[in-house]
This record gives structure tokens, sequence and C-alpha cells, in this order.
């Protein structure tokens, strides 16, 4: 869970912040493979239709160090 509240004023707007462990593959597709990322949102709204939704996102790789 990375947003979570009942405050009224929160339901229309709101965020969080993610980090990617490091090590983690990013966003990949070749020929024969990928390595797709997505969000999901899912929301339980009372008396309101619930929400379901998923984003595609990219994941970039890591920067080399040198």
């Amino acid at each position: 869970t990375l947003f979570e509240t009942s405050e009224r004023e929160f339901l229309s707007r709101g965020s969080a912040r993610v980090v990617v462990p490091p090590g983690l593959m990013h966003t990949f597709e070749a020929n024969n493979n990928k390595v797709l990322w997505r969000l999901r949102v899912r929301g339980e709204i009372p008396r309101w239709p619930d929400v379901d939704d998923e984003y595609p996102i990219t994941v970039l790789p890591q920067p080399l160090r040198s």
C-alpha cells in the first residue's frame, strides 16, 4: 500500500513516491522477450464504484558508474 486515506479532502488528490530497489530489471523489450512494469491503482470507495486500474510505466536503467 502506497497511499491510504479515509479523509474526504484527500480522496480526489494524493501522491506517493516509489523507489525501485537497485538491481531490479528495468523496462526492456526485444523480439523474443520483454520486461514490463505497471502501476496498479485499487480503491474501495464507500457508496461509490470501486477503482481498479492499471497504468504502464517505464523504469529506466541505472546510470553507469565510472
